[in-house]
């Protein structure tokens, strides 16, 4: 009576089933127990062909030793009975015993090595099994169990990133001896590999190298079965440093706003973080208000216990941070940042330029987890930061020409094509100058006003030059030609920078008024030209168009008429109630009509203080882009 092997057949049983040896788990040694092979119909006495370890009673290519690790029936091509055959269910990582399919993709499936024998350091006798039993977030179970006495083995098994499961030990029984004794010393290891990044908690102490000396009897479990260690399968590492999957309780949500765009207005789409991404811009000095800086907002992980958030920065010397227990911004140094607290609270982490963003410049900003030990446990590419590019395209009021009543000019006029703008040395006969900002237009002042550090497209901020996008005469039908001249250099190498958030300054139509042209003529005219822009900005990255309108004449300028006047009004109604369709564009107009002449000016343009009236018209109206979707 009893089990003295320990193989799950009394004596009794031992008999009726071949007259197997009560004293012996293994009568046949093909290192298959006897109560399992009699559980699933081999032969417990015969270690040959389809009844041995590597045979295969079914026909379905899985040995008997890999059906006893997946659990599956040695004797049943089909175990669960559900239409799909063993074969293909383990390949495919779904539950060949019972319900449960497949992960949503391979990339889901992440090995983690066991391993498991006795170290032979006093004899090669004993043999050992491991049951790998699913807690959550899978539904298969494995047993894993030792081929020979006396070695440690591995066995690697594709767990599922996200579950976790419980494993326990059981001694399965040792070589044949005329005392039947055990000497239960053995080594068990549990291991991520190939990048794969795993927990261990509960009873960890089971595992490692275990010696013992003892000498247990028949019939008594040599080792402590009741113990278990629980196994989180988080993420894997693939060797381009990518996550691609992970546990989601390991995946906080990532939320960013543009520079300047109130919370109100809701983030950036998710699906825009990294194309085209989000606007860093530098603190902007004016009185009518600061544009705020961009900002990204890293949710809390569902599981904090030992994890750790970071942001790692592309690039260091063109970024600088401010988390919210800080003061002033500062540069990342590192490539690394810790967000430091409660990893479960949500953390905003507003981002500005160090200092100048050279156009094309980008950043990327990387979301990583790290667990207790600095090993990455997730990491995402999440946000690209761009900065932004003001250019003006239009006539001569958007550089600022200069014309005194009595027909002199204080700055310098040249003629089409456009592509011979006035040296610095052509200014002498003049009464302005090359560098102050009084003889720049509205453009000069915006410099001033924002920040020397944004980049300018097609002519210089802070003077003029010979990139320049403000054409003296220019119509809209000379807008539309000149994009289309790709001979010359400007004005669509102006729109035609990628990787950045373009300030575009739409400041045409005066000289069709002038020529006579009706408002209706001029608008579509207009439109055409500001839907090539849009055309050629498409996938360079969002693009603001501050649409100004025309200042109305004076009654002194010598081209003057009231018939002009009113298509002038009418035009700029059109302006007024545009709209347009184009993504990555928000369109905001700069109403400029009313702003007053200077007694001296010669009615069509302006002096200085003209100039700076526009100037504040189109800053107010680009910190209102700014704050608008997308």
């Amino acid at each position: 009576p009893g089990d003295r092997d320990r193989d799950g057949l009394g004596v009794t049983a031992e008999y009726l089933h071949g007259r197997l040896d009560p004293f012996r788990w293994d009568s046949d040694g093909d290192m298959l127990s006897d109560g399992y092979e009699v559980a699933t119909r081999l032969l417990a006495a015969d270690a040959t062909g389809i009844h041995g370890l590597h045979g295969d009673a079914d026909g379905d290519g899985v040995s008997n030793l890999m059906e006893r690790l997946h659990r599956t029936q040695p004797r049943l091509k089909d175990s669960d009975g559900d239409g799909v055959d063993d074969a293909v269910e383990v390949a495919a990582g779904s539950n060949p015993i019972g319900p449960g399919g497949a992960p949503p993709s391979p990339a889901w499936l992440a090995p983690v090595r066991f391993t498991l024998g006795d170290p032979g350091l006093d004899g090669k006798t004993e043999a050992y099994e491991m049951f790998i039993d699913a807690i959550s977030g899978d539904t298969r179970g494995f047993t894993f169990q030792n081929t020979v006495y006396g070695e440690v083995e591995s066995c690697i098994l594709p767990l599922v990133i996200g579950a976790c499961y419980q494993v326990r030990l059981r001694h399965l029984g040792s070589v044949a001896s005329p005392s039947g004794t055990a000497d239960p010393d053995y080594e068990a290891g549990i291991e991520g590999v190939d990048g794969t990044i795993i927990a261990l908690s509960g009873s960890v102490g089971m595992l490692g190298r275990h010696l013992s000396g003892a000498s247990v009897p028949p019939g008594v479990e040599p080792i402590d079965t009741n113990t278990a260690v629980t196994v989180w399968v988080q993420s894997r590492v693939l060797p381009d440093g990518t996550v691609p999957v992970m546990d989601p309780a390991l995946v906080a949500t990532i939320q960013a706003w543009s520079a300047g765009r109130l919370s109100s207005a809701g983030p950036v789409p998710e699906a825009e973080l990294a194309n085209p991404g989000i606007v860093v811009l530098p603190a902007y000095s004016s009185a009518m208000g600061a544009v705020l800086p961009a900002k990204v907002r890293v949710g809390g992980i569902g599981v904090a216990e030992g994890a750790t958030r970071w942001l790692r920065f592309s690039d260091t010397a063109h970024v600088s941070y401010r988390l919210p227990s800080m003061f002033q911004f500062l540069s990342p140094g590192d490539a690394m940042v810790q967000i430091p607290g409660d990893a479960t609270i949500p953390v905003d982490v507003e981002l500005r330029p160090s200092d100048a963003w050279p156009a094309g410049t980008t950043v990327t900003v990387d979301f990583v987890v790290k667990n207790d030990d600095g090993v990455i446990l997730s990491d995402s590419r999440d946000v690209k930061l761009i900065g932004q590019i003001v250019t003006a395209i239009g006539d001569s009021m958007t550089y600022g020409l200069r014309r005194l009543n009595d027909g002199t000019y204080e700055t310098p006029n040249w003629h089409n094509p456009w592509i011979a703008y006035p040296s610095h040395e052509s200014w002498t006969g003049y009464s302005g100058t090359w560098s102050d900002i009084a003889f720049q237009g509205s453009r000069g002042y915006l410099r001033r006003d924002l920040t020397s550090k944004v980049e300018w497209a097609g002519h210089p901020a802070n003077g003029h030059g010979p990139d320049h996008c403000g054409y003296p005469g220019a119509r809209t039908t000379d807008i539309i030609a000149t994009l289309a001249d790709a001979s010359r250099t400007y004005p669509l190498a102006a729109v035609d920078v990628g990787a950045c958030e373009m300030v575009l300054i739409y400041f045409i139509g005066l000289n069709d008024v002038v020529g006579g042209r009706s408002a209706g003529t001029i608008y579509g005219y207009w439109t055409q030209g500001l839907n090539n822009i849009l055309a050629k900005r498409a996938g360079k990255g969002r693009t603001i168009i501050v649409a100004v309108t025309l200042p109305r004449m004076s009654s002194t300028y010598s081209g003057y008429s009231s018939a002009k006047q009113d298509q002038l009004k009418a035009f700029n109604a059109k302006v007024r109630s545009h709209v347009i369709s184009a993504p990555h564009a928000c369109y905001v107009v700069a109403d400029a009509e009313l702003v007053p002449h200077d007694s001296n000016d010669d009615g069509l343009h302006f002096m200085a203080t003209g100039y700076e009236r526009v100037e504040q018209i189109i800053r107010q109206a680009l910190l209102t882009g700014l704050q608008r979707q997308p």
